[in-house]
């Protein structure tokens, strides 16, 4: 079972393509986009960078920008594999889920009738 901060971070990637961040991002608009989605605290900003960077590899410094700043490079393949091997158990997971929601509400229904 996949974590809800994992689940986020995939979200963010999405977000990520979404702007057009297709190879790299700075490390100022990272934390921009993970305040504006997450939550503008540093602790949350600080959280989710190292879970990007460290803790699940999605990211990795490619080079510097002249102020010595690191640019993140998206480590697709990795995010890929990643998805194959865990978010797709997730999604079965929540297929069977709204499956059996949707069988409880017809019996709800059903009852009230």
């Amino acid at each position: 079972m996949v974590s809800n901060a994992v689940r986020k971070c995939l979200r963010l990637l999405e977000s990520m393509f979404d702007l057009g961040y297709h190879l790299e991002i700075s490390e100022r608009d990272l934390k921009n986009l993970i305040a504006i989605q997450m939550g503008a605290d540093n602790r949350t900003v600080n959280k989710y960078m190292k879970m990007l960077t460290e803790t699940l590899e999605f990211l990795k410094v490619c080079r510097r920008n002249r102020e010595g700043k690191p640019i993140y490079r998206i480590e697709v393949e990795h995010v890929e594999r990643f998805i194959d091997r865990f978010a797709k158990e997730e999604a079965k997971r929540l297929r069977q889920l709204t499956l059996l929601e949707v069988k409880s509400r017809e019996e709800e229904v059903l009852e009230k009738v």
